[in-house]
C-alpha cells in the first residue's frame, strides 16, 4: 500500500444544524489520539457576516485536547459555524462530511432480523454494525499483536508499546497469513469469534465456515488502500463470500478507516466495471488489483458515494465480492491496526487459495512483471 498525505485539517462554515454532530466526533477524534501521534488541526471559522477566523492547533495533550473542543463550542455559539474536515483519501483531499463523501449506515437496529439485514446488504453493498465483538477481546488481540512488532523492532523503541508508534523509514513486519501471529488464542478469538460465525449463520440462513487465510494489517503513516473488489483476490468459490473488516483499536477517519462506495454492489453504472474488471483474476491473468487510487475518479465515471466512519474496537463492517472499498490515508505516525476476514455458507465451495491450515495464497501474481490497470483498463473499456 502506498500514498502521499499532508497533514488532516477541521473546517467550519456557517450553518449550526450539522455542527454539533461534527464537534462530537471531532471531540472523539482528538481523545482518541495518543502522545506519539502527529499532525494538527487547522480551523475556518466563518461568521454570519462573513468575516473568517483561522487557527492551527496541535493537540499534544489531554488537556489541550479539551481545550480545543471548548474552543470549537464556543466559537459555535459566537459564530453560528459548521465544522467539517478535510481527509486524505488516496489521491484526493476530501471534505468530511458532504453528501458524496459521508457516514456509513449503522445497522444495530436491524440485528435480530434476517431479512433486514439481507435487504440492506442487498441494497447498500454493506452492513456495518457497532460493538457486534468484545473491545476487550479485541485489545488484547491488539496488545499481543503490538508485541510481536515490537520484538522484530517495528516499533520506536523508547514509545510505549501500546501506541504503536511507527519508526522513521517504517519497517515491514509480516502480518498477512502469518499464522504465528493470526492464530494465537487471543488472537483467533477476535478474528473467528462466535459472535462472528452466530452472524453469519443468521445472514445466511445455514452454518456458516470461514477462510483460513487471515489479511492482518500494520498500516503505517502515509499508506492506504486504494478502490477495488474482492472478487478479483477470492472469485473462485462461492459468489456470497462475505469480507470482514475488524478495526483492532478505536481508529478515527485520519488513521485510515474502510470506505464503502454505497451501491456499487448493483448500481447501472457500476455494470460494464462488473462485467470486465470484476472477472478478472489476479492470479489468472496477472493484473493489478487496485482499480483506482483516485476515489473522486469512481463517483464520477460510475457513480454512487463513499462512506466511512471513526471505528471502535468491537465495530464489524461487512460487504460481498463486488462491493468497491477503499481507505482513508493513515496520517498519524502510529499503525492502524486491522483485519481481514472471510465468510460464506458452508454449503457452498471455498476458493482452494484460502482454504484450509496451510492456504495456498497467490501463486503467480506479483511473481512476474504484472499487466498495469491503465493497460487492463484500456482494454475493457472503463
Amino acid at each position: 500500500m502506498t500514498g502521499t498525505t499532508r497533514s488532516r485539517s477541521v473546517v467550519a462554515k456557517r450553518g449550526r444544524r450539522r455542527y454539533y454532530s461534527a464537534t462530537s466526533r471531532i471531540a472523539k477524534g482528538l481523545s482518541g489520539r495518543r502522545s506519539g501521534e502527529s499532525g494538527g488541526f487547522y480551523i475556518y471559522m466563518k461568521s454570519v457576516c462573513s468575516q473568517t477566523l483561522f487557527f492551527s492547533i496541535t493537540p499534544l495533550d489531554p488537556i489541550h485536547r479539551l481545550s480545543v473542543v471548548a474552543c470549537l463550542f464556543s466559537l459555535e455559539l459566537l459564530y453560528e459555524a459548521e465544522v467539517w474536515m478535510i481527509v486524505d483519501f488516496g489521491a484526493r483531499r476530501m471534505e468530511f462530511p458532504e453528501p458524496d463523501f459521508s457516514y456509513l449506515r449503522e445497522s444495530n437496529d436491524a440485528l435480530g432480523d434476517a431479512g433486514e439485514l439481507r435487504r440492506r446488504l442487498s441494497q447498500d453493498g454493506y452492513l456495518f454494525v457497532r460493538s457486534l465483538l468484545n473491545s476487550q477481546a479485541v485489545q488484547k488481540a491488539r496488545h499481543l499483536i503490538l508485541e510481536y512488532m515490537a520484538e522484530r523492532e517495528a516499533l520506536v523503541p523508547n514509545a510505549p508499546v501500546l501506541e504503536g508508534v511507527m519508526p522513521k523509514g517504517g519497517k515491514t513486519v509480516n502480518l498477512l497469513g502469518n499464522r504465528a501471529i493470526t492464530h494465537q488464542k487471543s488472537v483467533l478469538r477476535v478474528l473467528e469469534a462466535p459472535e462472528l460465525f452466530s452472524f453469519f449463520e443468521g445472514l445466511y440462513g445455514e452454518r456458516s465456515s470461514t477462510f483460513g487465510y487471515k489479511w492482518l494489517r500494520a498500516v503505517g503513516n502515509e499508506q492506504f488502500t486504494g478502490a477495488h473488489c474482492d472478487v478479483v483476490y477470492m472469485g473462485r468459490g462461492s459468489e456470497r463470500v462475505n469480507t470482514v473488516w475488524i478495526p483492532l483499536d478505536d481508529i478515527p477517519i485520519a488513521k485510515g478507516t474502510l470506505a464503502i462506495c454505497e451501491g456499487s454492489n448493483r448500481i447501472d453504472g457500476f455494470h460494464k466495471l462488473r462485467e470486465t474488471y470484476g472477472r478478472m483474476d489476479v492470479d489468472r491473468d496477472n493484473v493489478e488489483g487496485w482499480f483506482s487510487n483516485d476515489p473522486v475518479e469512481i463517483l464520477e465515471k460510475f457513480g454512487g458515494r463513499w462512506l466511512t466512519a471513526d471505528m471502535r474496537a468491537g465495530d464489524f463492517l461487512t460487504f460481498g465480492l463486488y462491493t468497491m472499498h477503499a481507505s482513508t490515508t493513515n496520517t498519524t505516525s502510529a499503525y492502524r491496526l486491522s483485519c481481514d476476514v472471510r465468510f460464506q455458507p458452508e454449503s457452498e465451495p471455498m476458493d482452494e487459495r484460502w482454504s484450509g491450515d496451510k492456504p495456498l495464497g497467490h501463486y503467480a501474481w506479483m511473481k512476474e512483471p504484472t499487466v498495469t490497470l491503465e493497460q487492463a483498463r484500456v482494454r475493457w473499456g472503463v
